[in-house]
């Protein structure tokens, strides 16, 4: 909601003009970035960049949404074109084709990890899910993103989360994250 609070997203496939709530502009993903850099919330993006696939495979181009989110006051984007070459495979690979969104604010440390890309078209059939993390899980998914940024040297670095405290009950379930990447 202010200063010290921060936004983590990283993205496969995005449409920064989707209304998250429909009819509401404010909703759509650009807005909301721009209304919380207002508010100095520290908001840090990367949008993956795509390898070129032959007409079998998808081939999108992240480069606009970008830039768009880089042209906003007080947000960070990377076009993150780190890939991965796979001798067996013989191109590049989307080694990040991950979902993440990391808040740090009023509430402690919430992170959102999973499969849904944030595309209309994602939407209109439910293929997969995001899970709500906490708690220390939440603190490796917040290590994810950090490490995937400083990968790119970028001076601006995302301010230190702030710990969870009394997030609801305890539940005993155990977590683990998996990395794909260098």
């Amino acid at each position: 909601t202010g200063p010290g609070h921060s936004i983590l997203f990283c993205a496969w496939s995005v449409d920064l003009e989707l209304e998250l709530v429909p009819g509401e502009t404010s909703s759509q993903l650009r807005n909301l970035f721009r209304a919380a850099a207002a508010r100095g919330v520290a908001v840090f993006a990367l949008l993956n960049h795509f390898a070129t696939r032959g007409p079998m495979h998808a081939s999108f181009n992240n480069v606009q949404d970008s830039a768009t989110l880089a042209s906003i006051p007080g947000v960070e984007c990377i076009h993150d074109d780190r890939l991965l070459f796979v001798p067996l495979v013989g191109e590049p690979v989307q080694v990040h084709h991950q979902k993440l969104l990391v808040v740090s604010g009023s509430e402690g440390l919430v992170a959102f990890t999973g499969g849904v890309d944030v595309e209309d078209n994602r939407w209109s059939y439910v293929q997969d899910l995001h899970i709500r993390v906490r708690g220390p899980a939440a603190l490796e998914l917040d290590r994810v993103f950090r490490e995937r940024w400083a990968d790119h040297g970028r001076p601006r670095q995302p301010p230190p989360p702030i710990p969870s405290a009394g997030h609801g009950p305890q539940l005993d379930n155990r977590v683990s994250v998996s990395r794909t990447y260098p």
